[in-house]
């Protein structure tokens, strides 16, 4: 934001980070702060599929009448409840003018339902167990019995892809969401998070501006370049990931990328730099060529003061900005010799951190 005070535009900065899952927590901030922003190479975090999956139980154990977000998570994960099944429950529910969840809780009643009641019931018991649960349990704790009880998880587990990973790490994400929420609510309940987080996804579809910050992660960061560069995450465990560990190779691939991402940080830094010390110092040159003028022109003392507090002014700002953007350089330096040495490390086969003491 001080940038974007000081005549940046959002368009120019950009965040890096590791893994997609990461994403949340900025966009979160970015939404609470009123600034608008883009991701490149993904989707929105409430956008992603796994993400509206958990939303959707949340949403159904709030407001069972929900037909259309029952209708997504009847069979997700897979239950043996088919899409005819549920087309018919809908169907009943329509002619007797009730809620797909009250035709799926009386399954037995209809013998259109009979050959896939007992596993409609039981989901219904499901929803029903939960929303016993939603009464006496903060939000973050419901959250883990949802994950646990509906199985989610433990199905993207067993087909065990690397795709699958990134989404138990999104699922596992939405809950700092909620953490969120209970810090900063004074009654923290389902119903409210589930209101801040619709908030939050019309003001998704607002933005539709050119003007905003660009998030992405690293690789598809490949052939972009920005004034302004942040990169997040740089540490054990999300940058190297866990799953590099023990994994030379893989380790090695990751050593590479935050090589490579340092130094584009490293690049961004010195241009930025320069842009910043020559916009001061043609402030500096302005003053300076005003100040001539009136004394030229024989001008009164008081104009004369006025322009020689303008020009100390401007020399002050032109120091200020010249340390300022130093510092920020040679922390980018650092970085990226840090960054540089890893990856010289890991490339010959060592590992600084695994050496013995």
């Amino acid at each position: 934001m001080d940038d974007f005070g000081h005549g940046m535009n959002f368009r120019d900065h950009a965040v890096l980070y590791r893994m997609n899952a990461q994403s949340n927590q900025l966009e979160y901030a970015f939404k609470r702060n009123g600034i608008p922003y883009r991701i490149i190479g993904g989707t929105r975090f409430f956008d992603r599929t796994e993400v509206k999956d958990m939303l959707a139980y949340l949403c159904v154990i709030q407001t069972p009448g929900d037909d259309l977000r029952l209708t997504r998570i009847i069979n997700t994960p897979a239950r043996g409840i088919g899409a005819r099944t549920v087309e018919t429950a809908a169907q009943l529910a329509h002619e007797q003018q009730t809620s797909l969840f009250e035709v799926i809780r009386h399954a037995d009643a209809y013998p259109e339902l009979q050959r896939s009641q007992m596993r409609l019931r039981q989901f219904a018991i499901l929803i029903e167990e939960l929303q016993a649960a939603a009464k006496t349990m903060p939000p973050d704790e419901l959250y883990d019995l949802v994950v646990e009880r509906s199985g989610y998880v433990r199905a993207l587990e067993e087909k065990n892809t690397a795709e699958d990973a990134a989404r138990i790490e999104n699922v596992q994400e939405l809950k700092s969401n909620i953490i969120a929420f209970a810090k900063e609510a004074d009654n923290p309940t389902l119903a409210g998070f589930l209101d801040e987080v619709a908030l939050y996804t019309d003001l998704d579809s607002q933005n539709d501006s050119d003007n905003c910050v660009t998030l992405m992660t690293m690789h598809a960061a490949k052939g972009l370049e920005f004034p302004f560069v942040c990169v997040v995450g740089m540490e054990d465990g999300l940058f190297p990931g866990n799953r590099a560990m023990g994994d030379e190779e893989e380790m090695e691939e990751e050593t590479r990328r935050q090589y490579r991402t340092a130094e584009r940080a490293y690049d961004a830094a010195v241009a930025r730099k320069e842009s910043a010390v020559r916009k001061a110092e043609r402030e500096v040159a302005d003053c300076e060529e005003k100040l001539a003028r009136l004394e030229e022109e024989g001008a009164s003392d008081e104009e004369t003061e006025k322009a020689q507090k303008a020009l100390d002014r401007a020399n002050e700002d032109l120091e200020e900005v010249r340390e300022e953007q130093s510092l920020n350089v040679a922390e980018a330096k650092a970085a990226l010799n840090s960054a540089e040495e890893d990856y010289g490390d890991v490339s010959a086969g060592r590992r600084t951190a695994a050496d013995p003491i």
